[in-house]
């Protein structure tokens, strides 16, 4: 996972069925939200790596 440095804030609406659970683990394992959401985030790029390479092998750009 990369640093804890500088991070930018981002919101987003869940489920109030999937919040109640994500609180729930957050309670009991004493790991916060938001480690947990960085966590999931940091996984989902990794599953999806090769959409965010161009065909000559280089990241894209913005």
């Amino acid at each position: 996972m990369p640093s804890k440095g500088r991070q930018e804030q981002v919101s987003l609406y869940l489920p109030p069925e999937v919040a109640e659970r994500l609180r729930q683990l957050s309670a009991k394992t004493r790991i916060s939200q938001a480690a947990y959401f960085r966590e999931a985030v940091e996984d989902l790029l990794k599953k999806h790596a090769s959409a965010l390479k161009e065909p000559g092998g280089k990241g894209k750009r913005e």
